[in-house]
């Protein structure tokens, strides 16, 4: 369950949109989540291993972007349509990254900015720079290397 994962690891769900769920996280705990993508990764492992056993067909897997810097939040629309969200360059970044998880050898990709601030309890590793939208340099793309956010070969 990504709520149980993200509020035990002190986030706080923005939003579903589709199939995907945005999520923030105190700014002095960057680690947390970091903890929460891990947890979050080892249950759709299990979920997907369930799964395949009843299935046989194709591996649940997701990816996710992650990025670390300022927000906007509060309400946006007008009087007949209002909806809580957090706006901002990080948030399009992250929504970038998980996006190119699709590509990449690992299910999570971080901003070298996150790499900063986590690198001393995680062995994270370089993933390469990539060009985002809206972004006018490349981008170093990093992930955590441990078991659960490694793509299998033929994944």
């Amino acid at each position: 369950n990504v709520t149980l994962s993200v509020e035990s690891h002190n986030g706080e769900i923005e939003k579903f949109i589709g199939d995907c769920v945005m999520a923030s996280f105190p700014a002095e705990q960057p680690k947390e989540a970091i903890h929460a993508a891990i947890d979050i990764l080892r249950r759709t492992s299990r979920m997907s291993l369930a799964m395949n056993s009843i299935l046989s067909e194709k591996r649940i897997s997701c990816g996710i972007g992650m990025a670390i810097g300022s927000t906007i939040e509060g309400n946006v629309g007008s009087g007949t349509r209002m909806d809580y969200t957090i706006l901002g360059d990080v948030v399009n970044t992250a929504q970038r990254l998980e996006q190119l998880t699709r590509l990449l050898p690992f299910y999570l990709a971080m901003t070298p900015e996150l790499k900063d601030v986590v690198t001393s309890d995680f062995n994270c590793v370089n993933m390469g720079a990539y060009d985002l939208k809206g972004k006018q340099n490349s981008v170093e793309i990093f992930s955590i290397d441990l078991p659960e956010t490694r793509k299998a070969i033929n994944s």
